[in-house]
């Protein structure tokens, strides 16, 4: 624990999800004091400096109607009277308002009469309709804090180096992409950026439209890029030719397989590039992506030494 801080975080994941979001809830799960600084960051006084933050039970709510609350992103207790909830979203999606509203309710029947405040973070630009503090569903309206990444400047982000995975998707100001994303590199090295924070700003990069240049930076700062799933589909977006199917799937096969050495360590064997090649085929790139977010490294090498995939 540092800090005070209880480590053990509320986190879920949805296989429907944009793998923006997975990033998130990958950072959130090993490091939940980094959400914390961000919050400090970008709304002062919703997570006060000094108040012990703790994780809350969150078991089944018993109410049929209600999502399981341990779907959410990430939610911690502030001191003895408030809980702060908080849901990323990193693609359009017209269902995100609802969910918000179950989530916040389900918390607040959970844990009535304690304080429960909702946190939406975008880390693009949402549609205007998407832009209000209040969802009303019948005869309750709950409020919700809306922080919309890249309106915030980039100074607010950039010290302390923990909330620096954020700052590549932020409002540049009078900095060029390349020197946001130079002074975002210099922070992820001062502050000895964990993997997940690396992974972060490369995908906050990428929903800017600043992947090359954060590729670029990292490079430069001596850090190796992290480039998963993710950062293909980006490139796709951005209109990179495709080529053919199967050249498509040996060119994720060879990255998945280059990022699988990075967080092992060595390089892998050729029975591990068998399971992982069999892997990728039978189970996709979503389910291999989630192996590589959400397992430890001896979790991960005993994955790639499972036979029957």
């Amino acid at each position: 624990m540092r800090g005070g801080w209880d480590r053990r975080v509320c986190v879920g994941y949805n296989r429907g999800m944009a793998t923006s979001d997975r990033a998130f809830r990958a950072l959130a799960t090993a490091e939940p004091e980094v959400v914390a600084e961000l919050l400090r960051a970008v709304k002062i006084g919703l997570v006060p400096r000094g108040v012990k933050l703790t994780m809350p039970d969150l078991g089944p709510t018993r109410l049929d109607a209600l999502a399981a609350p341990t779907d959410v992103d990430w939610v911690t207790q502030a001191g003895a009277d408030r809980i702060i909830h908080l849901e990323c979203q990193g693609y359009r999606d017209h269902a995100f308002r609802e969910r918000l509203f179950w989530y916040h309710l389900g918390l607040a029947l959970r844990h009535r009469p304690t304080r429960v405040e909702t946190v939406a973070l975008w880390l693009l630009d949402p549609p205007y309709s998407q832009h209000g503090g209040r969802i009303t569903v019948g005869a309750i309206t709950v409020e919700v804090t809306t922080v919309i990444l890249p309106r915030v400047p980039a100074e607010a982000l950039l010290d302390p180096p923990s909330t620096a995975c954020f700052a590549a998707g932020v409002d540049a100001g009078m900095l060029s992409d390349e020197a946001l994303c130079a002074r975002v590199a210099e922070a992820l090295v001062r502050g000895k950026a964990s993997w997940y924070q690396r992974h972060m700003a490369v995908v906050a990069a990428a929903m800017a439209g600043r992947y090359d240049a954060m590729v670029a930076a990292m490079s430069n700062a001596g850090i190796e890029p992290v480039i998963i799933e993710d950062l293909v589909r980006f490139g796709e977006d951005r209109g990179l030719e495709k080529g053919l199917e199967k050249g498509r799937e040996q060119g994720l096969e060879k990255g998945l397989s280059a990022v699988f050495e990075r967080r092992l360590g060595r390089p892998l064997g050729d029975p591990e590039r068998g399971v992982l090649q069999r892997r990728l085929r039978a189970l996709g790139v979503e389910a291999v992506s989630d192996a590589l977010v959400s397992l430890d490294v001896t979790a991960l090498a005993a994955w790639l030494r499972e036979t029957s995939a």
